[in-house]
């Protein structure tokens, strides 16, 4: 797991900020000088108000520190903030964290949109699904599926891509997924009063984000429970509708074969009699006979990221 973009604010009281290294973008009217800081690798923000003397930052830390979010050093994060503490003399790590992003990418089998597309709802969050990217939306989270492996080879330069590929174990031949929560007020959501900068580094905050990256993954409501027949005799346009009906099912919480049997069952005798439902029932049972009921999800990843989360043998 690393952390992604961060926003954090800090009061700069008698403090003498130095801004003199920085770039000026602009002034804005809320009294907001903007300015930014290059590594070499990419920018973060600083907004600065003299009359309120309050200083924010923003950006991505692993695209600052190393020039992607692949996989990232958490001593190479707090460097960064070191590096720009320094060069703003003021203590960063005292900053109140406002906004956070963490996440994960990993390994897949299969390409990674079979498995945005078949993560369908959580439980409180609006699904969205905008270019082969899998939204979970809700007021204080937002949670992010999508094609990491696909996005390295578009944004990252072959200078980035050869690093990671040596370092970091990256391969371009194999697919990776990215699960990336975004907390729009990680004090409120973690119930931490005070969330600043150095303690997000600290060992039991990063237990807690990789539980929590792991709790909303396995919420989340998947399909593939349902394979087609092998052989496509048996695959007639009735067993195709049953197991649309079965992902419907494992979506909305029903079950398929009770709602039909219902139907069944209501359909006044004028129309059909007790030996015509008989014969449906009948026919019903031989097309379940014909479906591959799984226990567990071919989409399911819970094993693959909690290995990648390395939570079997993290200790709190």
């Amino acid at each position: 797991m690393n952390f992604d973009y961060i926003e954090a604010s800090i009061f700069t009281g008698k403090d003498n900020i130095n801004l003199s290294s920085l770039e000026h973008i602009s002034t804005n009217k809320y009294g907001y000088s903007n300015y930014s800081i290059s590594s070499g690798f990419n920018q973060m923000k600083i907004k600065y108000n003299p009359s309120a003397k309050l200083l924010k930052l923003e950006g991505s830390l692993p695209y600052f520190s190393e020039g992607q979010n692949f996989s990232n050093d958490m001593n190479k994060l707090k460097e960064s903030i070191y590096t720009i503490s320094d060069t703003l003399n003021i203590d960063l790590f005292k900053a109140e964290v406002n906004q956070l992003d963490t996440g994960i990418t990993f390994q897949v089998k299969k390409k990674p949109k079979d498995y945005i597309q078949s993560h369908y709802s959580l439980a409180g969050f609006k699904p969205v699904l905008i270019d082969n990217t899998k939204y979970f939306n809700s007021k204080d989270l937002i949670i992010k599926m999508y094609d990491s492996g696909a996005n390295i080879k578009k944004k990252l330069s072959k200078e980035i891509k050869h690093l990671i590929q040596i370092d970091k174990g990256y391969n371009p031949n194999v697919n990776y997924l990215r699960f990336e929560p975004k907390y729009k007020n990680p004090k409120a959501f973690f119930h931490r009063p005070d969330l600043n900068i150095n303690q997000i580094f600290k060992t039991d905050f990063i237990y807690q984000c990789k539980q929590e990256i792991m709790n909303k993954y396995k919420a989340i409501k998947k399909g593939g429970y349902f394979a087609y027949p092998k052989d496509k005799r048996n695959l007639t346009l009735p067993v195709i509708e049953l197991l649309a009906l079965k992902e419907l099912g494992q979506l909305y919480g029903f079950n398929p074969e009770e709602v039909l049997k219902r139907q069944i069952k209501a359909i006044p005798e004028g129309i059909l009699s007790k030996e015509d439902k008989k014969n449906r029932n009948r026919s019903l049972r031989a097309i379940l006979k014909k479906l591959d009921v799984k226990d567990v999800s071919e989409f399911d990843l819970s094993k693959e990221l909690e290995e990648a989360l390395n939570l079997s043998y993290m200790i709190k």
